[in-house]
């Protein structure tokens, strides 16, 4: 999902290094499609998912 986005704003460099580890372990995960890198994936997408729901929640 990522890797079919365009160009991407982020609010802080902690978001833009969390989608930087979201991408990577996309990237790798496709490259290799081993249940290890499958699972690194998803906790990187779930950490930045995080990482935005609260930061959203801070500035609402």
């Amino acid at each position: 999902m990522p890797l079919e986005n365009g160009l991407v704003r982020f609010e802080t460099k902690t978001e833009r290094a969390l989608y930087a580890k979201v991408i990577a372990s996309e990237a790798n995960w496709m490259e290799s499609q081993t249940c290890d890198r499958f699972i690194t994936y998803l906790r990187a997408r779930q950490d930045l998912d995080s990482f935005q729901e609260g930061f959203k929640a801070k500035t609402n």
